[in-house]
């Protein structure tokens, strides 16, 4: 009898034992398992929130499986250039002939057909001009030979006698020599824009220029004037 209750009771301890000993694996699995997961939440904590990334964001910015948006190209487009209210009923005229064009006001007298010249060689434009010597505009093909501005200078020379001559540009980048003659009480004065184009001497005169009235309008008239 004794010998078979020693048997038991090591049995009773063996299992004891085993007992403890797997509660003891558990607890542990346990407590490294609530550890392990409070460090995950740590490290989230100081990371920051995932950020989340669009469709429309994650185009052209590497999104693995996305393929780059193209990209919209932005095209500048130019402010038109507003026309003042008294001009804006003035027409254009294009002179095929010579390659040149210009705005006027249609109420203008207007003549391409001079006495003594070529069709558009020579064009004439006048206001009413029973009170005033002005507007009055003269687009004239010169017989004058020159190559280069310099040489424009030259042969214009002798027409500044009493006026100043310089030079200015104007229209769409144009090069001029300008004669200006001042106005007295017996005549008008004068301005006349001398340019190259398609090899001859072109000449633009303005009658009594140097009237502030005047010369808001042979600005603009100037400012529309193109060669091509």
């Amino acid at each position: 009898m004794e010998g078979k209750n020693s048997t038991n009771w090591w049995k009773v301890g063996f299992f004891g034992l085993l007992f403890l000993f797997l509660a003891a694996v558990v607890v542990f699995n346990v407590l490294a398992w609530k550890m392990l997961m409070k460090s995950k939440e740590e490290v989230a904590v100081e990371a920051g929130p995932t950020p989340v990334v669009t469709e429309e964001a994650g185009r052209g910015r590497g999104v693995p499986g996305e393929s780059p948006a193209p990209t919209a190209a932005v095209t500048a487009e130019a402010t038109p250039t507003s026309t003042p209210s008294e001009f804006a009923d003035w027409i254009s005229y294009t002179n095929q002939k010579h390659n040149f064009r210009f705005k006027y006001d249609p109420d203008w007298f207007f003549n391409n057909q001079m006495p003594g010249s070529e069709e558009d060689d020579r064009i004439v434009l006048q206001g009413d001009l029973s009170t005033k010597g002005w507007p009055s505009i003269e687009i004239n093909k010169m017989a004058i030979v020159a190559s280069n501005l310099d040489e424009v200078e030259t042969a214009v020379s002798g027409l500044a006698a009493g006026g100043t001559m310089r030079r200015e540009t104007f229209g769409n980048g144009i090069e001029a020599v300008v004669v200006e003659i001042p106005g007295s009480p017996q005549a008008y004065g004068m301005r006349s824009y001398y340019f190259l184009h398609n090899g001859d001497v072109w000449s633009i005169g303005l009658n009594d220029a140097d009237k502030p009235e005047a010369e808001e309008i042979y600005d603009y008239f100037l400012s529309q004037f193109e060669t091509f």
